[in-house]
């Protein structure tokens, strides 16, 4: 009877110490887990903050319209005015802080009006703004105003003439030849944006733009232009 007792008390005391080493295992794993946990949102947390102090990134894109008041100035220009056209495209901020590079792709609708017999001359451009741009105030502010420069390299995708009939004279049109390819210019412009939601904005801006590069070989003609523009700023 003693030896049973013996046994019986031996057999509790091993399910008690083998229940207790599983408990402390699993506790362990539960507190290795919480850790890893704990590492995970720290290391996460770091990325995010070694991210946002990163250099150069895109802050914002800038979808736009404008409305271009095109010229053609130059020695070879005379009696020729001003013709309204259109500007589709935007840009985009890309940078660190308040100064930043603003690059992007409008379509473009450039030309003049010859006074003495109504023709109008219309060009189309893809044009490629690269400016250096800054923002007074920061460009997180409420309202903040900007100023920008640099050069607007252009692409050529178009180029035609109407001319209205009368007095005996039927209607002319057609297309415009020997118009160089590419047209090389100065952008300036300046402008104010209005900060209305966490990742939303609104930019209202006035550019002028003047090219280099002769829109002929054989005349003193640059294409010139002001253009009054309106975009929705989205924060990335």
């Amino acid at each position: 009877m003693k030896n049973f007792l013996l046994a019986i008390t031996a057999i509790t005391l091993i399910a008690s110490f083998s229940e207790a080493a599983t408990s402390a295992k699993k506790g362990t794993k539960r507190r290795v887990v919480v850790i890893e946990d704990d590492a995970d949102s720290s290391s996460t947390a770091s990325f995010k903050q070694s991210r946002s102090k990163t250099g150069f990134r895109a802050q914002r894109i800038i979808p736009a319209f404008q409305l271009v008041i095109a010229n053609v100035v130059g020695a070879d220009s005379t009696g020729l005015s001003s013709k309204t056209g259109i500007g589709v495209g935007g840009t985009i901020d890309l940078g660190k802080s308040d100064f930043v590079l603003e690059t992007g792709l409008f379509y473009r609708m450039m030309g003049a009006y010859r006074d003495i017999d109504s023709t109008s001359a219309s060009l189309s451009y893809l044009t490629i703004p690269v400016n250096a741009k800054y923002y007074i105030l920061s460009s997180q502010a409420p309202i903040s105003p900007f100023v920008k420069g640099g050069f607007l390299p252009s692409i050529n995708i178009g180029s035609s003439y109407s001319r209205p009939g009368g007095n005996g004279v039927a209607a002319q049109n057609g297309s415009i030849d020997n118009v160089n390819t590419m047209d090389l210019g100065f952008d300036v412009g300046a402008g104010v944006k209005f900060n209305v939601a966490d990742s939303t904005s609104i930019l209202g801006e006035l550019n002028y733009s003047r090219g280099f590069t002769r829109i002929f070989d054989n005349a003193m003609m640059y294409n010139s232009a002001f253009a009054i523009q309106a975009g929705v700023g989205i924060e990335l």
